[in-house]
């Protein structure tokens, strides 16, 4: 068995640990200690072998193409036979292409009678040149000189001359050197919005400690908590007169986020890293922490809303039909009291779920929705409503279909996300492991009222 066999075969075991506590939960210290170490420690073998998987595909891709590359390929002028010019007549034994006289472009050798200026290619394809070439590219648009010295300079720019001076059509020239410009082109990620609404709480401690309502699972106010008793003259106040408080902790979390490099990137564009390094770290924390807002299972991590429906602490499950029904949206709507209603509710739910909504229609086959926009030359772009209710978009929360959480409706105010200071970033770059900079971060999160939302359910 080789390493990675055996790399990959410790992880199947570690999995089946994570999988059984995932379904059951640990109940004791020591199974909370034992889950969390199978985590870590397969977090750690998660990175071994996808460096092993990654040096064998380098491997290969490094065979294939010796191999491809071991053989010129042929060079074909427009309308022509293919040139099998010998490979001790390529110039100075490096791959140089050129414009032929033709028009055409490939790999030019010395003999070929369809290039020109046997000597300015000889020059091009020189120890000199390549190196220039290379020093170039890595001083970026801005400033690609920046790595030359005074001498380099001077041959990098004679070069340019004469190649500036070589006719195309009757003699051949090079191509000028492309510009390489500082900009790493990456996929858009999605905009987040639950993570801009919550409540945020710094701290410099590893948990948060206050105080809440011993039941909270009611919508009014006479349900608990402070409230008016009409005692009379003399008569002790009403018992339930008197707040029933217990303490409450939002346990701070330990995360990384990891954004892979290579070494060769890391040497030839220092300047695009940081901003790439920045961009992916910042896009990467705020989908995860939108998405363990919602989804989070409090192990090992923060709390989700959704983890907290139909606890005493959490919001409750609405039903609005399946399928959903104009009548179902309208009753789940004003199931949210009227003080949460009200003031900073909003609806958040994904995009194809709000697209079947829109496709509800009353008797008459009329769409039941409309976007309402006025056109007074100072009216603010037209924004999706429910009854007034801004509709926020996620991609964390369920698609439509049976038993699903559709959408949650309240004030989201009412999450608490702690966040620890302190967020620190290094970078990784371990001989036989993938370069890559590291950001560690802690923060927690949970609900801390569940009378303020609503979770929208197809049951």
């Amino acid at each position: 068995m080789n390493k990675l066999e055996e790399l990959k075969k410790s992880l199947g075991e570690l999995v089946k640990t994570i999988t059984k506590y995932q379904a059951t939960a640990p109940a004791t210290d020591a199974e909370v200690l034992e889950f969390k170490s199978a985590i870590d420690e397969a977090k750690t073998l998660k990175t071994q072998i996808t460096d092993l998987e990654a040096q064998a595909k380098d491997a290969g891709d490094i065979i294939s193409f010796a191999k491809s590359s071991s053989t010129p390929a042929p060079i074909v002028p427009s309308g022509g036979t293919p040139a099998t010019p010998a490979a001790t007549n390529k110039s100075a034994g490096e791959d140089v292409y050129a414009v032929r006289k033709d028009g055409t472009f490939g790999l030019a050798y010395t003999d070929d009678p369809l290039f020109g200026n046997e000597t300015l290619m000889k020059e091009f394809a020189s120890t000199e040149y390549q190196k220039c070439f290379a020093l170039i590219a890595k001083g970026g648009e801005r400033d690609p000189y920046r790595l030359l010295d005074k001498d380099q300079i001077k041959f990098v720019e004679e070069m340019r001359r004469k190649a500036a001076s070589v006719g195309i059509e009757e003699d051949g020239g090079f191509l000028v050197p492309p510009q390489m410009v500082n900009e790493i082109v990456r996929q858009r990620a999605g905009q987040t919005s639950v993570s801009q609404m919550v409540r945020r709480q710094p701290t410099t401690s590893a948990a948060i400690q206050m105080l809440r309502y011993e039941d909270s699972g009611g919508d009014t106010y006479t349900n608990t908590g402070l409230r008016i008793a009409w005692t009379g003259e003399g008569a002790d106040p009403n018992d339930q007169n008197q707040p029933k408080l217990k303490p409450f902790t939002i346990p701070v979390h330990e995360g990384e986020v990891e954004v892979a490099l290579t070494r060769t990137f890391l040497e030839d564009a220092p300047g695009a890293v940081n901003s790439y390094i920045g961009e992916e770290f910042r896009t990467s924390f705020d989908l995860g922490v939108e998405d363990v807002i919602l989804n989070g299972n409090g192990i090992a991590k923060p709390t989700g809303i959704l983890a907290r429906v139909g606890e005493v602490y959490g919001p409750a499950a609405v039903n609005v039909g399946n399928p959903v029904t104009a009548d179902g949206l309208i009753d789940a709507y004003y199931t949210l009291p009227a003080q949460y209603r009200r003031n900073n509710s909003r609806i958040v739910m994904r995009d194809s779920v709000f697209g079947d909504l829109q496709k509800l229609k009353d008797g008459a086959n009329n769409y039941i929705f409309g976007v309402q926009a006025n056109f007074d030359g100072l009216a603010l772009n037209a924004q999706e409503r429910l009854r007034g209710t801004p509709i926020m978009f996620t991609d964390f929360t369920e698609d439509s279909g049976s038993a699903k959480k559709i959408a949650i409706h309240g004030d989201f105010s009412t999450y608490m996300m702690v966040v620890r200071l302190g967020m620190t970033m290094r970078m990784r770059d371990i001989p036989g492991q993938q370069p890559a900079a590291v950001f560690r971060f802690r923060f927690g999160g949970d609900l801390l009222m569940g009378r303020g939302m609503k979770v929208w359910t197809q049951s």
